[in-house]
């Protein structure tokens, strides 16, 4: 088996050359022994799988957050690339095992760490979605309704705001625990990542503000695409001044 990669990504193969010279050195075995030698490379084969399909999903940036966990797997697959041979005892019960064992938990790791950031995404997705204003279009409201209306809709606004910081608060939480006694290098891929949610985060905050606004615009000057009656606010707005210019 050997190591290969390029600039971009490490892949784990097998090289199947030491076995068949190995073979064609042995022309004489036993068919008991060719076939006990090809289930072990189909057990080995299985390594290579599994540490392949956590690479592959893996980003590059990813990479470099997790080099603790692959540094880890590669220490104790490179045993079997240095010391183990295709006769060596034991291959199967001792080194695929833990190897697929340890694979296994790391790619665990990984699924979590996605699915942590499938939980940041969406509740950005959803603050960026929510309106800081609530404005029922034609309707009129008498007076104090409107401040009435919009009081309520912000309680409910901030109990979804706040559930949203606390579910990405909880998530980053959960997801340290697996990088929290990484290397150097490790500690500030985090910090990148943390950074990058804390910029998803305010720009979810800003995208709700600008649709809160511009809501609240058209309610007041109407919409310029289409042709529509003054809104119940710029009607409220206009008997206002009116009010104030009799009074004057």
């Amino acid at each position: 088996m050997s190591l290969v990669g390029d600039e971009n990504k490490y892949q784990l193969l097998t090289n199947i050359n030491p076995l068949n010279s190995y073979l064609a050195r042995s022309a004489p075995l036993r068919s008991a022994q060719r076939e006990k030698l090809r289930v072990m490379r189909e057990h080995v084969m299985l390594v290579v799988r599994a540490y392949n399909e956590i690479l592959s999903d893996l980003s590059h940036d990813e990479r470099r957050l997790f080099t603790d966990h692959i540094r880890k797997l590669d220490k104790r697959i490179n045993q079997g690339l240095v010391k183990l041979t295709w006769v060596t005892r034991g291959v199967i019960e001792y080194f695929v095992k833990d190897c697929c064992s340890q694979c296994a938990e790391g790619h665990k790791i990984v699924k979590q760490f996605h699915e942590g950031k499938n939980v940041i995404m969406k509740n950005c997705k959803e603050v960026s979605l929510t309106l800081l204003v609530k404005i029922d279009k034609n309707m009129v409201y008498d007076e104090g309704v409107f401040e009435q209306k919009q009081m309520e809709h912000r309680l409910r606004v901030k109990v979804k705001l706040e559930n949203a910081h606390k579910a990405i608060k909880n998530t980053m939480r959960s997801m340290y625990i697996n990088f929290k006694e990484g290397s150097g290098e490790v500690r500030r891929e985090w910090k990148a990542f943390t950074l990058s949610t804390d910029k998803a985060v305010e720009l979810a905050l800003r995208n709700t503000v600008k649709k809160s606004l511009q809501e609240l615009s058209k309610a007041i000057n109407g919409d310029a695409k289409v042709s529509s009656p003054p809104s119940t606010l710029n009607s409220q707005l206009s008997t206002f001044n009116s009010q104030l210019s009799t009074l004057n």
